[in-house]
Protein backbone atom coordinates (compact mmCIF):
# COMPACT_ATOMS: atom_id res chain seq x y z
CA UNK A 1 0.00 0.00 0.00
CA UNK A 2 2.62 2.40 0.47
CA UNK A 3 4.79 1.83 -2.94
CA UNK A 4 6.58 1.82 -4.63
CA UNK A 5 5.46 0.95 -8.27
CA UNK A 6 8.40 -0.72 -10.04
CA UNK A 7 8.65 -1.93 -13.55
CA UNK A 8 11.11 -5.23 -14.39
CA UNK A 9 12.69 -6.19 -17.67
CA UNK A 10 10.97 -9.62 -18.11
CA UNK A 11 14.44 -10.69 -19.40
CA UNK A 12 16.90 -9.84 -17.34
CA UNK A 13 14.80 -8.81 -13.85
CA UNK A 14 16.25 -5.40 -13.73
CA UNK A 15 14.50 -3.01 -12.50
CA UNK A 16 13.23 -0.65 -15.67
CA UNK A 17 11.80 2.25 -13.74
CA UNK A 18 10.17 3.20 -10.16
CA UNK A 19 8.14 5.44 -8.90
CA UNK A 20 6.96 6.24 -5.20
CA UNK A 21 3.06 5.83 -5.24
CA UNK A 22 1.99 2.62 -4.73
CA UNK A 23 -0.65 0.69 -6.28
CA UNK A 24 -3.37 -0.52 -3.44
CA UNK A 25 -5.14 -3.07 -6.28
CA UNK A 26 -5.26 -4.37 -9.52
CA UNK A 27 -3.98 -2.23 -12.47
CA UNK A 28 -4.77 -1.21 -15.56
CA UNK A 29 -2.49 -1.57 -19.15
CA UNK A 30 -2.45 -0.48 -21.88
CA UNK A 31 0.39 0.36 -24.60
CA UNK A 32 -0.06 4.53 -23.37
CA UNK A 33 -0.94 3.92 -20.04
CA UNK A 34 -0.82 2.26 -16.80
CA UNK A 35 -3.57 3.23 -14.77
CA UNK A 36 -3.49 2.45 -10.87
CA UNK A 37 -5.16 3.54 -7.79
CA UNK A 38 -2.79 4.46 -5.21
CA UNK A 39 -2.69 4.23 -1.45
CA UNK A 40 -3.54 8.20 -1.01
CA UNK A 41 -6.66 8.41 -2.85
CA UNK A 42 -5.27 9.31 -6.05
CA UNK A 43 -5.34 7.61 -9.87
CA UNK A 44 -2.64 8.27 -11.69
CA UNK A 45 -1.96 7.31 -15.50
CA UNK A 46 1.78 6.17 -15.91
CA UNK A 47 3.73 5.51 -19.31
CA UNK A 48 4.41 1.97 -19.27
CA UNK A 49 8.02 2.21 -20.84
CA UNK A 50 9.14 5.11 -18.44
CA UNK A 51 7.05 5.36 -15.58
CA UNK A 52 6.34 9.42 -15.85
CA UNK A 53 3.07 10.53 -14.98
CA UNK A 54 0.99 11.45 -17.63
CA UNK A 55 -2.13 12.81 -15.61
CA UNK A 56 -3.38 12.72 -11.47
CA UNK A 57 -6.77 12.56 -10.38
CA UNK A 58 -7.49 13.23 -7.15
CA UNK A 59 -11.15 12.74 -5.46
CA UNK A 60 -11.06 14.64 -2.51
CA UNK A 61 -11.38 12.50 0.81
CA UNK A 62 -11.86 8.94 -0.61
CA UNK A 63 -9.86 5.64 -1.29
CA UNK A 64 -10.49 4.70 -4.61
CA UNK A 65 -10.11 0.53 -5.64
CA UNK A 66 -8.96 -0.47 -8.48
CA UNK A 67 -9.74 1.34 -12.32
CA UNK A 68 -11.53 -1.04 -14.58
CA UNK A 69 -10.29 0.50 -18.16
CA UNK A 70 -14.06 0.41 -20.97
CA UNK A 71 -12.62 2.51 -24.48
CA UNK A 72 -11.79 5.67 -23.35
CA UNK A 73 -12.91 5.58 -19.77
CA UNK A 74 -12.02 4.47 -16.69
CA UNK A 75 -14.21 3.23 -14.17
CA UNK A 76 -13.35 3.13 -10.43
CA UNK A 77 -15.13 3.13 -6.84
CA UNK A 78 -14.37 4.63 -4.02
CA UNK A 79 -15.04 4.10 -0.30
CA UNK A 80 -18.22 6.19 -0.07
CA UNK A 81 -20.19 4.04 -2.38
CA UNK A 82 -19.62 6.73 -5.76
CA UNK A 83 -18.51 4.94 -9.20
CA UNK A 84 -16.88 7.63 -10.81
CA UNK A 85 -16.25 7.35 -15.28
CA UNK A 86 -12.63 9.18 -15.75
CA UNK A 87 -11.51 9.96 -19.38
CA UNK A 88 -8.31 7.57 -19.90
CA UNK A 89 -6.55 10.18 -22.23
CA UNK A 90 -6.60 13.59 -20.33
CA UNK A 91 -7.75 12.59 -16.43
CA UNK A 92 -10.87 14.10 -16.43
CA UNK A 93 -13.50 12.93 -14.17
CA UNK A 94 -16.72 12.62 -17.41
CA UNK A 95 -19.70 11.56 -14.64
CA UNK A 96 -20.44 9.87 -11.21
CA UNK A 97 -22.83 7.81 -10.20
CA UNK A 98 -24.46 7.14 -7.08
CA UNK A 99 -28.08 6.45 -6.81
CA UNK A 100 -30.96 8.86 -7.00
CA UNK A 101 -32.73 8.29 -3.37
CA UNK A 102 -29.81 8.94 -1.19
CA UNK A 103 -29.30 5.23 -0.82
CA UNK A 104 -25.82 4.43 0.67
CA UNK A 105 -23.54 1.83 -1.45
CA UNK A 106 -21.66 1.15 1.48
CA UNK A 107 -18.20 1.64 -0.84
CA UNK A 108 -17.43 0.50 -3.90
CA UNK A 109 -13.69 -1.69 -3.27
CA UNK A 110 -13.77 -4.49 -6.02
CA UNK A 111 -12.94 -3.92 -9.38
CA UNK A 112 -16.09 -3.29 -12.02
CA UNK A 113 -16.75 -5.89 -14.79
CA UNK A 114 -17.64 -4.37 -18.02
CA UNK A 115 -19.61 -6.34 -20.89
CA UNK A 116 -20.88 -4.77 -23.86
CA UNK A 117 -22.75 -2.10 -23.00
CA UNK A 118 -23.35 -2.64 -19.10
CA UNK A 119 -20.99 -2.32 -16.41
CA UNK A 120 -21.51 -4.45 -12.75
CA UNK A 121 -19.90 -3.30 -9.65
CA UNK A 122 -20.79 -4.63 -5.88
CA UNK A 123 -20.66 -2.16 -3.30
CA UNK A 124 -19.07 -3.17 0.23
CA UNK A 125 -22.66 -3.91 1.67
CA UNK A 126 -23.17 -6.37 -0.82
CA UNK A 127 -25.63 -5.27 -3.31
CA UNK A 128 -24.90 -5.86 -6.88
CA UNK A 129 -25.59 -2.45 -9.05
CA UNK A 130 -26.12 -2.32 -13.00
CA UNK A 131 -25.49 0.30 -14.92
CA UNK A 132 -26.19 0.80 -19.17
CA UNK A 133 -24.28 2.77 -21.38
CA UNK A 134 -25.87 4.40 -24.43
CA UNK A 135 -26.38 1.54 -27.01
CA UNK A 136 -23.49 3.43 -29.51
CA UNK A 137 -21.09 2.32 -27.18
CA UNK A 138 -20.36 -0.71 -28.91
CA UNK A 139 -18.82 1.20 -31.74
CA UNK A 140 -14.93 1.82 -32.53
CA UNK A 141 -13.07 1.51 -29.43
CA UNK A 142 -9.84 2.69 -31.18
CA UNK A 143 -6.59 1.90 -28.73
CA UNK A 144 -4.99 5.39 -30.36
CA UNK A 145 -5.53 8.50 -29.26
CA UNK A 146 -4.82 10.51 -32.48
CA UNK A 147 -8.32 7.93 -33.75
CA UNK A 148 -10.31 8.76 -30.40
CA UNK A 149 -14.03 8.31 -32.29
CA UNK A 150 -14.64 6.05 -28.82
CA UNK A 151 -14.61 9.43 -26.59
CA UNK A 152 -17.52 10.51 -28.22
CA UNK A 153 -19.86 6.95 -28.06
CA UNK A 154 -21.04 5.79 -25.06
CA UNK A 155 -19.71 5.89 -21.28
Amino acid sequence: FGGPTVALDASTQTVRWRVDSGAVSTMSITDEGLYISTGRGALLALDPRNGTTQWRWEPKDKQLGPPVRVGSSLFVGDSTGTVHAVDRYEGKELWRYRPHDGTRLSGVAGAATAEGRQLLFVSAGGSVHALIGASSLAGDLSEEPRVRRDRQLGW
